[in-house]
Parts: structure tokens; sequence; C-alpha cells
């Protein structure tokens, strides 16, 4: 590595002047969209494995319902689930990250034995954060980045008051679909943890969540924790690993009824095959009776840039020498002898300016337009913009 010559360089600061943010949204559908079902229980492949990566439960019992993780957090055992379908979303679709609340996914289910007759079920995003409008969320027990994934086909959102976490009551009773406003994603409802209906409870002893029907992913029995109307919580469908990106269904609803005899493998044939480990990488083509597609993952694409801006400050007596051959160094050394280098010294042409780090390592280059001089004693400021 070439030392710089410090004669020739002047430490600067930069200051992060703008941030940009670009929005896209993306549209994922036939062949880019693809499906595998994974099998905790089946060794015969590796696919068990999957669990493991999205910190699920390998073995029911790893998520014992007597545990403290699961009594303060119920609605996590809804995914302590044997089988889970994943969908790998092209890395092609997105650039930095995907915005959480964002998603709309669309997966087929059972509706005849050809692309024609498919129905489906929706999905959105939402997140366990109360009030709070964020891109992703944290879960104990799923780790960083994560949204969560519900649909008003299997379960509506809760419905009951609530109480956060400074104490304000909040009632629950408009949330009535997980995408009220198809054009504004904000309004979706966050989904209620189990605490958060506990809490109103055991303040209140009051019950007043009006849905019916509650679909549980896994079968937990009334005793867990109080399945008994007011106790109620939001079961999510799935989850979607942000930063790994991948679509994860869970629910058994959505898992149990998934049509893969109406699915195409990568060679464009029907598949058919009873073996779940035949049932990777499979994608669907066709349309649901009203016209959409079986199969479709809709986001907003997310891309930060960041401009920082340093200041080049060339003030007198700095940057007056050249090591290009052209300049003039021994009339320079003749006037520097002479004491009289504001007379004497041939002006510098300055072309570029370079950007070095503290190891003295080139990191950017500014090109001007065209040279400027440099005098002796005169004063040049460079401003210079870095997209990062």
């Amino acid at each position: 590595m070439s030392v710089v010559d410090p004669k020739y360089t002047k430490a600067v600061a930069s200051t992060l002047t703008v941030q940009t943010e670009e929005r896209d949204i993306k549209d994922v559908f036939g062949g880019d969209l693809k499906f595998t079902l994974c099998d905790r229980d089946l060794i015969s492949n590796n696919k068990g494995s999957y669990f493991v990566s999205f910190n699920l439960p390998t073995q029911k019992s790893d998520l014992d319902t007597g545990s403290t993780l699961s009594k303060f957090y119920p609605e996590l055992q809804q995914m302590n689930v044997d089988r889970i379908i994943i969908a790998p979303i092209p890395a092609s679709y997105y650039s930095e990250f995907i915005d959480g609340r964002t998603i709309t996914f669309r997966v087929p289910q059972h509706g005849g034995l050809n692309q024609s007759s498919l129905s489906s079920v929706t999905l959105y995003s939402s997140t366990y954060t109360s009030d709070k409008i964020l891109i992703s969320e944290t879960s104990p027990l799923l780790g960083d980045n994560i949204a969560f994934l519900f649909s008003d086909d299997i379960n509506l959102p809760y419905t009951g008051s609530t109480i956060n976490e400074i104490g304000q009551t909040i009632s629950n009773a408009a949330n009535t679909s997980w995408n009220p406003n198809p054009t504004n994603f904000t309004k979706r409802p966050s989904a209620t943890q189990y605490l958060e209906v506990k809490r109103y409870l055991d303040t209140f002893n009051a019950a007043s969540d009006t849905r019916a029907n509650i679909n549980w992913s896994v079968n937990v029995g009334n005793s867990y924790p109080d399945n008994r109307p007011g106790y109620n919580y939001d079961i999510p469908c799935g989850f979607v690993v942000l930063d790994k990106g991948f679509m994860v269904l869970t629910h058994s609803a959505i898992t149990s009824n998934f049509p893969w005899n109406s699915g195409f493998t990568d060679a464009g044939a029907y598949f058919d095959d009873s073996q779940v480990s035949g049932k990777t990488n499979i994608f669907f083509t066709g349309v649901t009776t009203n016209a959409d597609p079986a199969a479709e993952l809709i986001f907003e694409d997310i891309n930060t840039s960041f401009k920082t801006t340093a200041v080049c400050l060339a003030l007198p007596k700095e940057f007056y020498i050249s090591n290009n051959p052209t300049w003039n160094r021994e009339q320079a050394i003749a006037a520097m002898d002479a004491q009289n280098p504001i007379i004497s010294f041939d002006p510098v042409y300055i072309s570029e300016v370079g950007m070095y780090n503290a190891l003295g390592e080139l990191v950017s280059v500014a090109k001007l337009s065209e040279p400027y001089k440099k005098s002796y004693t005169s004063v040049f400021n460079f401003t210079i913009d870095i997209e990062m």
C-alpha cells in the first residue's frame, strides 16, 4: 500500500446531508412465486431444517403449552404445527428491504383439479404492536424483522377491548377487516396479543369480542390459557421473514387445503405426486373465479439512499506543489530558497480531488469539468457530495 504524502493531503469531515427513500410496488406471480411443503416429522429429506432456520419448534414439545413463553404469548402456539408451506421472495424483486406493512399474499386453495377452477385466500401483513405503525417487529419466538400474516377468510380481527401499556382502554369494535382500505395499508389494524386482552379482563372482568367461529390452527383445548370469548387473540396464518425473503404459511386451514395437483413443476408439467418430498418449487399460473391470480404476492420495495457532503478547503500555502512533470519544480525550489514564493511560484492546476480513508487508501475521486488554477496565495473550496 502506498503512503500518502501529508504535504498533499488534509483532513476533512463529512456530514450526512440527504436521505432519500424510493418505494416501488412489486407484483410476484406465476413461475416467480413457488411453494414448497415442509414437514418437521419427515426425516427422509432435509426440508424439516427450515423449521430451525425460522426458529419454529422442530417438535411439538419444543413449545409446550405449559411453558412460560407459551402462557405469555399463546398466539405463538398457533404456529407450533407439523407442516408449513414456504414461498421464497425472488431476490430480483427487492433492493434493500421490504415494507412489512404492505404485503398482500394470495395463495391457492382447493377448487378442482385444473387451473381454471382454483379458489384462493388472501392474507395481509400486520404486527402485534398495539397502535404503533412499524415496518417490522421482533418476535420472542421467531426473532427480528418479522411481519405476521392474517386473513379475513380464516379469522377476522379481534373486536373486543384491550388496555395498552399505559393503562388506556382501547376499543377494537371497528376492526371488521384486515384490509379495510385497499389503497392505504396504514389503515390495517394491528394484531391483538393475548396479554392485551388479559390485561383488560383482569381489570374489568368483561368480554366484548363479538367474533364467532374462531378458527384455531392448533387445537390446544379450552383451558389454554382460557379460550372463552374475550380471551381470544388474533391468530396468525403465517409470517414473513423480511431479512431472509421468505413467506411462511402455518395455519392448518390453509396448508391442509393446498391444491398441489393444480400446480406446475419447473419443467412446466402439471404436478402429480402424493409424496411430501415431491412438493417442492410448485407454481400456479391459473386464475380464480373472480379472475384474480391464484397465487400472487404484492408488496412495497424500499430503497434508501444516503448522501454525505465533505467540504475540501485549500487555503493559502496549501496544495501549491505538484508532482506533475510539467510543473517547474526547480523554479519553486529556487523561490523557496530566495524566500520569495509569492512572486516566483508557478501555479498548479487542479483537475481532480481524491478522498482517502484513515489507512491512506483512496476511496473516491471527484473529477472537475476543467482544470482550476491554484496559486500559492489563493483559496479554493470544493464541496463534494458522495452517494452511499
